[in-house]
């Protein structure tokens, strides 16, 4: 898999990768979806502690539902507040990865009382970096994008086969119309 090293006196990791790499998306890191438990703590101190690891009992439970070296998608149970400055805490492979930094905006659903917050990472230690880059790395190298390709094609094939069925589309008389008026205009343009 995956080596680590170091690269100017910091911890890194080197990946394997083609040699053309095509950006597909405007945020500067890869992010991907997850479903990581995690624990929210709002910083409240002038001064931030980066090495303290905060009792889970502190902080509120959320969830992480994607996750990026420089952001995430937290969810949680009520009303979230946007231009607020917080620490996730969370495990991956026994690792502790403590990312710091301020939630920009907040989608609140009233239906389910949760909401999403849109979180952007201002600080993560290099070694817990490393850690969570070979997490979103392995999770994208293992998605299939040939599968999913012939997975959405399947789905589109059912969904135009449901609506005929349905009747959405043309009905038979319709058809027949149409297939008439072609043979007609056909019959018209060819030379005689």
């Amino acid at each position: 898999m995956d080596d680590t090293g170091t690269f100017d006196g910091k911890p890194c990791i080197m990946l394997n990768h083609t040699n053309k790499l095509d950006r597909i998306q405007k945020r500067q890191a890869v992010r991907c979806e997850c479903s990581i438990g995690a624990t929210l703590f709002v910083i409240k101190a002038s001064e931030i502690d980066y090495t303290k690891v905060d009792d889970e009992e502190d902080g509120i439970s959320c969830c992480l539902d994607d996750i990026s070296e420089s952001g995430a998608l937290i969810r949680i149970a009520g009303k979230g507040k946007g231009n607020t400055r917080i620490k996730i805490q969370f495990s991956i492979s026994n690792s502790l990865i403590m990312m710091f930094g301020v939630v920009h905006s907040v989608e609140h659903d009233k239906d389910k009382n949760e909401s999403k917050l849109h979180f952007e990472c201002t600080y993560i230690e290099d070694d817990m970096r490393n850690t969570l880059l070979n997490y979103i790395y392995g999770k994208l190298a293992s998605v299939d994008p040939v599968a999913d390709l012939k997975e959405a094609e399947k789905k589109k094939e059912e969904s135009l086969r449901d609506a005929d069925l349905l009747g959405t589309l043309a009905s038979d008389e319709e058809l027949a119309e149409k297939t008439r008026s072609v043979q007609q205009v056909a019959k018209q343009d060819l030379p005689v």
